[in-house]
């Protein structure tokens, strides 16, 4: 997820991300990001504050989808900027409650059919990005795990069947993986997509529009920190790319985007991974496309780190073979663990030698 990325095209073009999330995009702007990028998905996300989106949602209904296409020019800007894929409007809202997430269904079949509607008339293919849940919303109540996601059910139907795209948020802390990652960073694909009938998942495309540590998983205290304050920017990297691999599993997940690169403020300072980890990443992407870069220079992870990598790398190989996924396993094994095993191996001679000298 990008903020003004004039500075950023460069290393956007090395990087050839899978996927690009845009706010407020401009039609120079996307002109000039989808040239440098000719295969990426772009969704563009008109924003719109929270508060306002849902009460007009609450007040109008589906129509809400017509009056705010209207009063943001959102057809003006589908016919700008052909280059966006997607179009999102609205954003971790009407997501807590059924009778919410009922509201929001019927806006966003609406949204669905007005995009595609006018997609046709310009003679475009661009669709809607719906749902926008936040980090482990739609709620899965133990009595009865699927019921606020069936709120939802007959957009994620519509949304497979005409091509739209769901969008979902997913965030750890102090590590991607934690506290939880059946419920934070993977409780999509693990608890909710295996539930969902074959008529959504033989088609429906997801993508992660916000993705990365974010502090507000464990609480108020430490809300709107994000991975600066909690790892390096080796660490980081590491921990992304962990993820990736993970994510590469399911065909259905077009890519995650990381919140943020570029700023939207001083409160999102600690999220952004311009330019250190964006450039790193880019480097990795362009160099490495199978395998990540082991850390290097004078921010290594410490020890404790790498060693939780080798065993979450480990328990992901086993996880794999168990599955039937022999080939994905030996590659993790040659290309990503192994090389962290030597790694560690080697940090402890050299600890040892220490301590005995």
């Amino acid at each position: 997820m990008i903020g003004p990325f004039g500075q950023m095209l460069n290393t956007i073009e090395q990087w050839q991300p899978e996927v690009v999330l845009v706010m407020d995009p401009t039609k120079d702007g996307i002109r000039d990001l989808r040239r440098r990028v000719p295969n990426a998905t772009i969704i563009g996300r008109i924003y719109i504050p929270d508060a306002e989106l849902a009460a007009r949602i609450w007040n109008q209904g589906w129509r809400a989808a017509g009056t705010i296409a209207d009063d943001y020019t959102l057809y003006r800007k589908m016919y700008d900027m052909p280059e966006i894929n997607y179009w999102q409007i609205n954003n971790e809202i009407l997501q807590t409650h059924p009778e919410d997430l009922w509201l929001l269904n019927e806006f966003s079949l609406e949204l669905m059919s007005l995009v595609h509607k006018n997609a046709d008339d310009i003679g475009g293919k661009a669709r809607a990005a719906i749902g926008c849940f936040g980090v482990g919303q739609p709620d899965l109540p133990k009595t009865d795990p699927m019921s606020h996601w069936r709120m939802f059910r007959r957009s994620l139907q519509d949304a497979a069947e005409d091509g739209h795209l769901l969008l979902i948020h997913a965030y750890g802390a102090p590590t991607m993986r934690q506290p939880d990652p059946r419920w934070y960073l993977h409780r999509f694909e693990e608890q909710v997509w295996q539930n969902l009938p074959s008529s959504i998942t033989d088609s429906l495309r997801y993508m992660y529009g916000e993705y990365g540590i974010d502090g507000g998983v464990l609480g108020a205290a430490t809300a709107k920190q994000g991975w600066r304050k909690f790892t390096n920017a080796e660490g980081y990297i590491d921990q992304i790319i962990q993820a990736e691999l993970r994510l590469r599993e399911y065909p259905s997940c077009l890519g995650a985007c990381l919140f943020t690169c570029g700023q939207f403020g001083d409160d999102w300072i600690s999220f952004d991974i311009w330019p250190e980890v964006a450039k790193e990443l880019a480097k990795w992407s362009q160099n490495n496309p199978c395998q990540p870069p082991l850390p290097v220079g004078p921010e290594q992870p410490g020890l404790a780190e790498l060693a939780e990598a080798c065993r979450w790398f480990s328990e992901e190989i086993t996880r794999m073979v168990q599955s039937g996924n022999t080939k994905k396993a030996e590659e993790l094994l040659v290309n990503t663990l192994t090389p962290r095993l030597y790694q560690l191996e080697e940090r402890l001679e050299k600890l040892i030698s220490e301590h005995n000298d």
